[in-house]
């Protein structure tokens, strides 16, 4: 075989549920391969030849979807012909997860722990630790506390944290009113600027910027469409969250949000689609290498559209307990500078690219 165009190794711990894995495959070995028809080429202005290509061809798709983009149902059954979403299969996933320290760079993904992060204890070992979505169960601040308390713990050279629609004191907007719809007015409002201090003192908060490390661009974003009167960081479907996406930097490695992007892993206990179509047209666009977000409970897992791995890391279940275990995912360091791409017909020898994933049985 060719060489890896980018390759990502996936581990996840648990949720054979998510991957549709019967419970004799658990540890059977999975391999994924995706075309390596993006390749990297520096000096050029096109960010990504083959979605504006393929753009222009399913604009009618899009302008459809888009129509119906307060029914996401309704919008994904309208695109879901040109924006993929395919799951890793039983065949697909492997139990190798030793870690290749200094030779692959380990990103440990965790989301929505809502105020049992201590219950999950130390995580894997890695380079980077992505923890995204609801912090807390309520917003208070002794959630705050301990999520804080428990991140200080975990020994990772970098700690990326992207808040969710529970942790209402850090929503700028909102926040206040969602907390006395909640608490009412007896109980004091924690102070959000306490709040981001004691986390960025232990992590990098991300609240719609990026930043770099070892040489991966993240990009997080905590909005999310929909959500109830006391979620924060809701915003409207429509062209509000288009607008809100489009600040998505073009050479983002890795996108970190609190919710799922429509059509990836964004099923509600009811069998509804909850993602968002503004994240998944600029997903779709941008191509970054991986995209790690919470939300919905029991969608943990992982989905792929051919360029772009999709990681639902909710460690929380339905019941808002802690269930499922972090996921680890491996990044070729060869591959992380993520510059210009341009379009490339695969060659014999480069025809593939690999991606593999491993679960264990739930608790």
């Amino acid at each position: 075989q060719g060489p890896l165009v980018s390759g990502i190794q996936v581990d996840h711990g648990t949720d054979t549920a998510s991957l549709r894995m019967p419970a004799d495959s658990i540890t059977r070995k999975r391999i994924i391969s995706l075309p390596a028809n993006i390749v990297k080429k520096k000096g050029t202005s096109v960010h990504d030849t083959r979605g504006k290509v393929i753009g222009a061809a399913r604009q009618k798709e899009w302008q459809e979807a888009i129509e119906h983009e307060n029914d996401p149902d309704a919008a994904w059954a309208v695109v879901s012909g040109v924006a993929k979403a395919k799951k890793p299969k039983a065949s697909q996933l492997t139990n190798d997860t030793a870690w290749n320290q200094g030779q692959v760079l380990r990103v440990v993904c965790v989301a929505d722990t809502m105020g049992f992060a201590k219950r999950m204890g130390c995580l894997p070992r890695g380079d980077i630790l992505i923890h995204t979505g609801s912090m807390t169960k309520h917003g208070e601040l002794a959630d705050f506390e301990s999520f804080v308390h428990w991140l200080d713990k975990q020994d990772f050279e970098h700690k990326v944290v992207v808040p969710g629609p529970r942790d209402i004191p850090l929503d700028p907007g909102e926040g206040k009113d969602m907390w006395v719809r909640q608490f009412g007015t007896g109980k004091v409002f924690p102070d959000p600027d306490v709040i981001r201090g004691n986390i960025r003192g232990v992590a990098h908060l991300l609240e719609g910027d990026e930043i770099v490390c070892n040489g991966v661009r993240i990009w997080g974003g905590p909005w999310k469409p929909g959500g109830k009167k006391t979620e924060a960081f809701s915003i409207p479907r429509g062209p509000g969250s288009r607008e809100t996406w489009s600040f998505v930097p073009k050479d983002a490695d890795v996108l970190v949000t609190a919710g799922a992007p429509l059509g990836h892993l964004d099923m509600d206990p009811q069998g509804c689609r909850t993602g968002c179509l503004g994240l998944l047209e600029e997903v779709e666009d941008i191509r970054p290498r991986l995209h790690v977000f919470g939300g919905e409970p029991d969608n943990e897992g992982a989905s792929t559209n051919g360029s772009t791995m999709f990681i639902n890391a909710r460690c929380t279940n339905v019941k808002n307990t802690v269930r499922y275990e972090a996921v680890t995912v491996d990044i070729d360091p060869a591959s992380t500078p993520n510059p210009e791409y341009e379009v490339a017909q695969p060659t014999e020898d480069e025809g593939t690219m690999s991606v593999s994933e491993e679960s264990s049985e739930s608790e």
